[in-house]
């Protein structure tokens, strides 16, 4: 995967029809209609104001209350408890926007996430080879080789 589709895929700039939103995290269309005019959640709509578009950002805003609403706490709850969790999203987008410096694909098994050079040793980079069985190994390499 390049770094720019990886980028895309984590960014704002994805938009998700109101079915696929749907069909990604269980969650009805008239539960999400319903959500939307409560202001639990926000989408874009189109020029004719009929077709609902929801962000990747938006997409975990439902999954999350759709899990608190599963552990069986009630909608005012599960968003409550939703917003609580809104740091830690952030911090962990701008870790995936930031922290990723580079992501390589060496066989159909595994990926390897560069990380970027060590703080007090910039000869050295963080690498996680992430395997298809989901064994995820941190290790060093030289900033020069991939």
């Amino acid at each position: 995967m390049q770094e720019s589709l990886f980028r895309m895929i984590f960014s704002k700039r994805i938009n998700l029809g109101m079915t696929e939103m749907s069909k990604l995290t269980h969650v009805s269309p008239s539960q999400l209609r319903y959500w939307e005019r409560k202001g639990f959640i926000k989408s874009k709509q189109d020029e004719n104001n009929k077709n609902h578009y929801f962000n990747f950002y938006t997409m975990l805003q439902v999954a999350t209350i759709k899990y608190y609403l599963d552990q069986g706490f009630t909608l005012k709850t599960a968003v409550a408890k939703e917003k609580e969790h809104k740091q830690i999203r952030y911090l962990f987008h701008t870790f995936l926007m930031k922290g990723i410096k580079d992501i390589d694909q060496p066989n159909a098994d595994k990926i390897i996430v560069d990380l970027g050079a060590l703080d007090d040793d910039p000869t050295q980079k963080v690498c996680a080879t992430v395997t298809s069985d989901g064994e995820v190994k941190l290790h060093l390499r030289p900033t020069e080789e991939k």
